[in-house]
């Protein structure tokens, strides 16, 4: 249900709906589960019928932003984080 669809880290990813399930493919062609390293909080999926935008910045956070709830989250994978010099 309502899927969002985002190119992070050198892969695709979708998720949506009640935000329990988080997929992700190479070339968008094969998807696999992810269970590890990009997961959601639990209440997310209270928040399901919620509209929401996401944006991925220049540091390479994943925002999102909750329209009628007014919060704002942001995560990213911990490895592009760092930079080498």
């Amino acid at each position: 249900k309502q899927p969002s669809i985002l190119y992070y880290n050198d892969k695709l990813y979708v998720f949506g709906g009640s935000f329990d399930d988080f997929y992700a493919s190479p070339e968008g062609l094969t998807w696999s589960s992810v269970k590890q390293k990009m997961l959601f909080p639990e209440h997310f999926g209270e928040a399901s019928d919620h509209p929401y935008s996401i944006a991925i910045d220049k540091d390479n956070f994943i925002w999102i932003i909750w329209g009628q709830k007014g919060e704002v989250w942001r995560g990213r994978i911990n490895k592009l984080g760092f930079k080498i010099n």
